[in-house]
């Protein structure tokens, strides 16, 4: 299964580039990035990760940060924008020490599926580390290889996946990179994952420069200081109403009274109200109804839950309230959401 010789690899593949870069040559060991593609796999989260990874290897004048794509044959399979990449390998390629990244999505043959539970099982045992890009953290839960630890994924499945996975630890976040748990939601995210690994392996002065080089800097930063509840909202910056809004987030199935909010950020419920209308332009009370809804919404659409278990997992205790809510905020019932009937 895991091997102590690197894959075949050609010359110009493995050749360092002869650019001259600003920071001095590093002496680390070789880390191995293993991207295991499944089909429908995200070019985006991919390149992001790869292309930041070759830059810091061009930037510290080294090749310390080694990467490859396999899948789990060798074959390559096609990604969601209908192009396919070349592959080095398959997931018997694997070797102690590797750091394998999943990338694709949950819609996959349960064939493949219990072939990739297999083969991952086995290579963690030998001593390999797996994430998740994009939507992989997904494909890990359902192999039941996240249990009890930490994970992220695209913010539209966040819902359904804290339904489906209770065991593991949903992060409302771009990213989570931790000793034993890596993974990221979506597009850029996959950048400020390879920044994590490069601050970690080579220093926070290379990742620095990097996120420089890939004019990243600043979106890194906010995309570390800011959660994913809902890109609708990712502009507000003010820490008090963050606080609020992250708190509204986590308490969906048993919704918090309003003064519990102003509480907890140590104003009055007024100034709360005021901090909603000048910040999101919604009062509190109808932005925590339409966080709790369109939470709602998405687990109509991404799982198959009943909806009265909907209604009560998003804090509605009557159905009929909840249809009569649900019906104001999207124009159309949860039964003509899930079936697809346009209202």
């Amino acid at each position: 299964m895991l091997q102590d010789k690197p894959l075949h690899m050609s010359e110009e593949e493995t050749a360092a580039p002869a650019a001259p870069a600003p920071a001095g040559p590093v002496s680390a060991p070789v880390q191995r990035f293993v991207l295991m593609l499944l089909p429908g796999h995200s070019l985006l989260s991919v390149s992001g990760l790869l292309d930041t990874l070759a830059l810091a290897n061009r930037l510290c004048r080294a090749q310390p940060l080694s990467s490859l794509c396999i899948t789990l044959d060798g074959a390559p399979v096609t990604s969601s924008s209908g192009l396919a990449l070349p592959v080095a390998g398959s997931l018997r390629d694997l070797r102690r020490g590797d750091l394998l990244l999943l990338c694709g999505t949950p819609d996959i043959p349960r064939a493949t599926l219990d072939a990739v539970t297999r083969g991952l099982r086995s290579a963690m045992r030998h001593g390999v580390r797996c994430g998740g890009l994009d939507r992989g953290a997904e494909v890990l839960a359902m192999a039941g290889l996240l249990n009890g630890k930490t994970a992220t994924t695209h913010w539209r499945h966040q819902s359904s996946f804290a339904e489906r996975y209770p065991q593991v630890v949903l992060a409302r976040s771009a990213f989570v990179y931790e000793h034993d748990s890596f993974s990221c939601a979506a597009g850029t995210a996959a950048i400020d994952l390879a920044l994590c690994f490069i601050r970690s392996l080579l220093g926070s002065e290379l990742a620095d420069q990097v996120a420089d080089e890939l004019s990243y800097t600043q979106q890194h930063r906010l995309q570390a200081l800011t959660s994913d509840i809902s890109p609708h909202f990712a502009h507000v910056t003010h820490p008090r109403l963050r606080r609020i809004i992250r708190a509204m987030d986590d308490n969906v199935e048993y919704p918090l009274p309003m003064q519990s909010f102003s509480e907890l950020v140590g104003i009055s419920q007024r100034q709360v109200e005021r901090l909603f209308l000048r910040y999101v332009g919604l009062p509190p009370k109808r932005f925590y109804d339409e966080l709790r809804l369109d939470r709602a919404r998405n687990l109509l659409l991404q799982s198959e839950m009943p909806i009265t278990e909907v209604a009560m997992a998003t804090g509605f205790s009557s159905p009929s309230h909840f249809s009569k809510k649900f019906r104001l905020r999207f124009g159309q019932s949860p039964f003509e959401i899930r079936s697809g009937r346009i209202g």
